[in-house]
């Protein structure tokens, strides 16, 4: 698939989506990489992505350290949005993840995925970073989740984020970005701190207007 850089498009109405993966797979030419992989495609309105070893997202509290090396297919808007989609995990190593992204710059952002741990099971995990401080919360799943549905809607400043991993969704998150900034990023994550071999799919996509 050709992938169009550097195309900014604004949202035409509440009524339509920007980005539907389900009913419009070429959509996702309206949206742009941030570390593009090598190994990814489109099938069946799913993105399968397979990130590279040592990418991860992270700033300082804590560990001590900065990451922002994720894999990350991005939608630029000033708008209130929502997006949503499901995630398919095949893990492999310790921190695999994936799931959805809300990005000022790389010192404020949002991330929601399941986190893959061998020893305690898969994790829900949020990452809301301001300036420059990362904070998380997480909780522990099944061992038998293969797959997750995310959703993230932004209003101003303040963000939701839900999650739905058996029938019904649940609020997770409300968080807010402390910077001022109206123009974001949004879109799909992906990374592998230990090694590669991971594989997430985000099937059917969507992004809209609020």
């Amino acid at each position: 698939m050709k992938w169009i850089r550097n195309l900014k498009v604004f949202f035409q109405s509440n009524e339509q989506f920007a980005v539907n993966f389900q009913t419009n797979p070429l959509s996702v030419r309206k949206m742009k990489w941030l570390n593009e992989p090598a190994k990814k495609k489109m099938k069946d309105h799913c993105l399968w992505i397979e990130p590279e070893g040592k990418t991860d997202l992270w700033q300082k509290t804590f560990y001590d350290y900065a990451h922002d090396s994720a894999h990350f297919l991005f939608y630029k808007t000033d708008r209130n949005f929502a997006m949503e989609t499901e995630c398919l995990y095949r893990p492999v190593h310790l921190h695999d993840q994936g799931g959805l992204a809300v990005r000022i710059d790389s010192q404020n952002w949002i991330k929601t995925a399941v986190e893959y741990n061998p020893d305690e099971g898969p994790k829900l995990v949020t990452v809301v970073t301001n300036n420059g401080y990362s904070d998380a919360s997480a909780q522990v799943l099944d061992n038998n989740i293969e797959h997750v549905k995310f959703r993230i809607t932004r209003t101003g400043q303040d963000f939701v984020i839900e999650a739905n991993f058996n029938t019904e969704w649940q609020t997770i998150r409300l968080t807010h970005l402390h910077s001022r900034e109206k123009e974001t990023v949004c879109g799909l994550f992906a990374a592998s701190p230990q090694n590669e071999g991971f594989r997430v799919g985000f099937r059917n996509f969507k992004l809209w207007e609020v």
